[in-house]
């Protein structure tokens, strides 16, 4: 295997400003952990330690930036738990969290990091503000793409496709309108999120099933609503391909409550205009 060149092994010291101490302490053992050569090790510890470790405290004050512009809560609840928890703290820097790249590399660590954390107490919190928080962007980011709620089985999601190409379902079959995203959580999520973002500890969020519909408009404001689960397991169905009345016998709801509901829905925007019929 090749060793590893310079920009590499000197991208991971200002990403661990730590590891300064091992290059300068113990070269060969630097070289070898870091899959590196003497060269490297050499043209690395001519650099003054001082200035790498300045260099390293702006990158990371400038990444911690871009993570809180564009994950608030879950970055403000990660500094939070890791002043207060080193074990914690130990697991955000292996991770990487706030090692930079771009947003997408911020998001990929982050749903990475979220699956290792324990679904209890302020964790908990923590994985369901990452999840929150990625949805929001990818909402914000593809506003107009058409939804097949979450989790939904491929078998669904076809003939969902299928059922819009043809109109084998007829116009009147509801369908979620394009943007529209269903989600739900094992907390508050929306409620933890306002008050994680306004600086208060991650206290009072019990665990409690919630559903929500996100939306994000032209102007890229992104519309959160808290729905009850029964309205989350009808709009779940609404993918075009039944109507009103075999969305009722799935949920063995009576057809006058779905057809209430789907009304309010459609007149707050979770819902598709209907197509009209086309006569011959």
């Amino acid at each position: 295997m090749a060793a590893r060149g310079f920009q590499p092994v000197l991208a991971r010291l200002l990403a661990d400003p730590g590891l300064i101490d091992e290059l300068h302490g113990d070269p060969e053992a630097f070289a070898a952990r870091h899959g590196t050569d003497a060269e490297v090790v050499d043209r690395l510890r001519a650099i003054d330690p001082a200035r790498l470790r300045l260099t390293a405290a702006l990158r990371q004050k400038k990444n911690r930036w871009h993570m809180r512009e564009n994950f608030p809560a879950s970055a403000a609840l990660i500094e939070r738990l890791a002043r207060e928890d080193a074990v914690f703290a130990a697991a955000v820097e292996r991770a990487g969290l706030f090692s930079g790249g771009s947003v997408d590399g911020f998001a990929r660590r982050l749903a990475a990091f979220a699956e290792t954390l324990p679904e209890e107490g302020p964790t908990l919190v923590l994985r369901e503000l990452i999840a929150f928080e990625l949805l929001w962007r990818e909402v914000r980011e593809r506003p107009a793409a058409s939804a097949v709620p979450p989790g939904e089985p491929p078998e669904r999601a076809s003939a969902a496709l299928q059922g819009e190409a043809s109109g084998a379902a007829g116009p009147s079959a509801p369908r979620l309108a394009a943007g529209i995203r269903l989600a739900r959580f094992a907390i508050p999520v929306a409620k933890a999120h306002r008050q994680i973002t306004a600086g208060l500890p991650p206290t009072g969020i019990d665990p409690e099933p919630t559903c929500y519909v996100l939306s994000c408009d032209e102007g890229l404001q992104t519309r959160v609503s808290r729905i009850p689960p029964a309205l989350h397991a009808l709009l779940s169905l609404c993918d075009g391909t039944m109507g009103a009345r075999e969305i009722a016998e799935r949920l063995g709801f009576a057809l006058s409550d779905v057809e209430r509901a789907l009304r309010t829905a459609r007149e707050k925007g979770f819902l598709a205009a209907p197509r009209q019929e086309v006569r011959p």
